[in-house]
């Protein structure tokens, strides 16, 4: 009889390494650390209805909550605005209950001790791209609870300025598309249609097993984001 070359299948090898080592990782953030990896197990135990997923998926997102100090930037990658937003999409998909403007309090308010006007980066990872994001589907999600605006009138018209400037520039066309719904919830009123996405945040397309432990763990570019793929493949 033909042995198998392989003990485990690939999806069991990335669950295996990602119980093993997302713990451990320092990131807590959305596309690179604990929180995004935090997604993906959610999701895998919405898929196979296994509630060691959803606890493993629980103990990473409060650890990421718990680790929340003045030392970690706003950054959508692997800061605030990315863990604001991985809270609110949760909610949004009814992984976790709460309001996101009372969870995310002390993370908006730490956002917005930054000008938005002096911020140059407008990449989603670093930059006003992904500040954007965060704004979005937070004052999307405020709205659809009925509670209050996450953000003070001055910080968001300070973001408009920017944003608006940003777009008389040559910039990609999916900042262009997130910024015209911004400007249009300012400047009409008009209710906020926020794509929720998680797959444009993914970049990893195919892995090799004989060099798994090469991989990083996070949504973007490592295991975790494979795994939700083969998820949504199947």
């Amino acid at each position: 009889m033909e042995k198998s070359n392989q003990l485990f299948n690939q999806e069991q090898q990335i669950i295996h390494r990602l119980l093993l080592n997302a713990p451990f990782i320092p990131s807590v953030g959305l596309l690179t650390g604990q929180v995004g990896i935090a997604l993906a197990f959610y999701t895998y135990y919405r898929h196979t209805e296994c509630a060691v997923y959803g606890d493993f998926a629980g103990e990473l997102l409060d650890n990421a909550l718990e680790s929340l100090d003045k030392s970690i930037d706003i950054a959508f990658s692997n800061g605030l605005t990315g863990i604001g937003w991985g809270i609110e999409y949760l909610i949004l998909k009814g992984f976790v209950d709460g309001c996101g403007v009372e969870i995310c309090e002390n993370i908006d308010q730490k956002i917005m001790e930054s000008d938005p006007r002096r911020i140059s980066d407008l990449s989603l990872e670093q930059g006003l791209e992904g500040l954007i994001h965060y704004v979005l589907i937070h004052i999307s999600a405020s709205i659809k609870q009925n509670v209050r605006l996450p953000f003070d009138s001055l910080y968001l018209k300070d973001l408009y300025t920017v944003v608006k400037q940003a777009c008389q520039e040559d910039i990609p066309d999916s900042f262009r598309s997130l910024a015209e719904i911004y400007m249009d919830f300012i400047e009409k009123q008009e209710p906020i249609d926020y794509p929720l996405h998680l797959f444009s945040f993914i970049d990893i397309v195919h892995l090799d097993t004989d060099k798994l432990t090469d991989y990083p763990l996070g949504i973007k570019d490592g295991l975790a984001g494979l795994l939700l793929k083969e998820i949504t493949n199947e």
